[in-house]
């Protein structure tokens, strides 16, 4: 139970005892539709927690103009989507800068609120464009998704 305390003025009292029985109706909605079969795919904890996806790329091209072209390629492809893509919190784009032989050429990071929200990315348009784009830039490619601590 949420209480307020006496420096407490009653609207923001009031403010926090609202939001802490939003936040656990929503969590109580949440575990009850997983418990009733609802949502079999993922666990109600599962479905709370954040999401990492990592994917990595060596790219076409035997000399450092066609790597940079590349790159520029990725980049360009997955410029903007952030904004297109509902659940995405954050995308980055990273180039490999240390040239080890078994390093791969670039790495999209990124972000999103829930499972739901990855597996709706992977058959958005947008992303289905982005894959179109890079089919035949891509050497090697690598992937870890895993739920943020």
């Amino acid at each position: 139970m949420v209480t307020a305390r006496r420096s407490e003025s009653p609207s923001v009292a009031a403010q926090s005892v609202f939001r802490h029985i939003v936040l656990e109706i929503s969590f109580r909605s949440r575990k009850d539709q997983h418990q009733r079969g609802r949502d079999p795919k993922y666990s109600w904890k599962e479905r709370l927690k954040m999401i990492k996806h990592i994917v990595m790329w060596n790219l076409r091209g035997t000399t450092p103009d066609e790597k940079a072209d590349s790159v520029r390629r990725v980049r360009a492809a997955f410029d903007g989507l952030q904004a297109l893509i509902p659940g995405l919190t954050a995308l980055e784009i990273g180039v490999d800068v240390s040239g080890i032989d078994y390093a791969c050429d670039v790495v999209l990071y990124s972000e999103f609120e829930s499972r739901e929200a990855l597996d709706s990315y992977a058959i958005h348009p947008e992303h289905l464009r982005v894959k179109r784009e890079l089919a035949d830039l891509r050497i090697t490619r690598y992937q870890v998704d895993y739920l943020a601590e």
